[in-house]
C-alpha cells in the first residue's frame, strides 16, 4: 500500500480519464463539445486547461480549444 498515491488536504481527487470523451456545456445549458485533453503544468502537476473538441466527426474537422481550468466547473450528475 505504500505506492498509493496521497489524497489533497480537500479529500477530493478523481481519476481525469473518467473526464475524458465527456459533454462540455455552456453556462446556458448549450452542448459545445466534449472533453479531448488536459494540460498539465510540469513543475506543479497542476491541470491548467481543459482541451475541448468541437464539431467534426470522428475527430476530422474538429476545432480544439484550451479552457482556462479555473474557469471548468465538474458537475457529476451530468456525466455518464
Amino acid at each position: 500500500m505504500e505506492n498509493l498515491a496521497k489524497l489533497p488536504e480537500s479529500g477530493l481527487a478523481m481519476d481525469m480519464s473518467r473526464m475524458l470523451g465527456a459533454t462540455v456545456m455552456s453556462l446556458d445549458g448549450e452542448d459545445v463539445g466534449r472533453v479531448d485533453d488536459f494540460v498539465v503544468d510540469v513543475v506543479d502537476g497542476r491541470i491548467t486547461s481543459l482541451v475541448i473538441g468541437i464539431g467534426g466527426i470522428f475527430h476530422i474537422g474538429e476545432q480544439r480549444y484550451a479552457v482556462p481550468w479555473d474557469s471548468v466547473r465538474y458537475v457529476p450528475e451530468f456525466h455518464v
